[in-house]
């Protein structure tokens, strides 16, 4: 596994910052505050599996800040990050520790493994301190493929006619361009008729003739045309 370089909290940066806020936080609060800023900024190099990470750092840093009210104002100077971004990290964060027990939550935020409830809800967790059992197991939530959000599926009869005309159209025309005569181009349509009805397991022959295209169906290319205004009163 390749492992990415680390990223640090500019040094003069954090000390200008502590130095603004000395009157509000001791020395041990201030190195704390650092810390997590340097492992927010590490985990938000991998921010699609390290999400919950960054919430857990988030949670660290505002347990020292918010009394003092400067959690929002550091969110902003360190990682110009918005309150409400945080607290969804924080969620999510949240979230993984409920459903993951403790040793499990600690190693898969340790080694940036992406945590989905989906999975986990078929993949429960172990509910051990062995780290191999642990390791094993991070390992096949690491090898599940992600899932992108399917489209719901067009089945307005309408829309779908319109959308087959459409495309067998454009090759209809890409044979017209190529000199194809009326007779060929016949022959072509009887065919791709006659295994769409295959497809669609109509086994009965049927007598079609051709009918007017739906003004809806149609499909102008280019630039729409500009409404023509009424001539003005001279």
């Amino acid at each position: 596994m390749t492992r990415t370089k680390a990223v640090k909290v500019p040094t003069a940066s954090f000390a200008d910052w502590a130095k603004l806020n000395a009157d509000k936080i001791d020395e041990k609060q201030a190195e704390t505050v650092q810390q997590e800023v340097q492992a927010v900024l590490e985990a938000r190099k991998n921010e699609a599996k390290s999400k919950e990470a960054i919430g857990l750092h988030l949670r660290k840093i505002q347990e020292v800040l918010e009394p003092k009210h400067l959690f929002t104002a550091s969110l902003k100077y360190f990682f110009n990050m918005s309150k409400a971004t945080a607290y969804r990290y924080m969620e999510l964060s949240e979230i993984a520790q409920v459903i993951l027990p403790g040793p499990v939550f600690e190693a898969a935020i340790e080694r940036g493994t992406r945590i989905r409830k989906d999975v986990i809800a078929q993949m429960p967790p172990p509910k051990t301190d062995d780290p191999e059992k642990i390791s094993q197991y991070l390992d096949a939530l690491d090898q599940q493929p992600q899932r992108r959000p399917q489209a719901a599926l067009e089945t307005d009869q309408e829309v779908l006619a319109k959308e087959c005309v459409n495309f067998v159209g454009t090759r209809l025309d890409r044979l017209k361009a190529n000199g194809v005569d009326t007779r060929t181009l016949k022959a072509f349509t009887k065919r791709v008729v006659s295994m769409i009805l295959t497809k669609g397991g109509i086994e009965a022959e049927i007598k079609l003739a051709p009918v007017p295209i739906p003004e809806a169906f149609i499909v102008h290319r280019g630039a729409p045309r500009k409404e023509q205004s009424e001539p003005k009163a001279a």
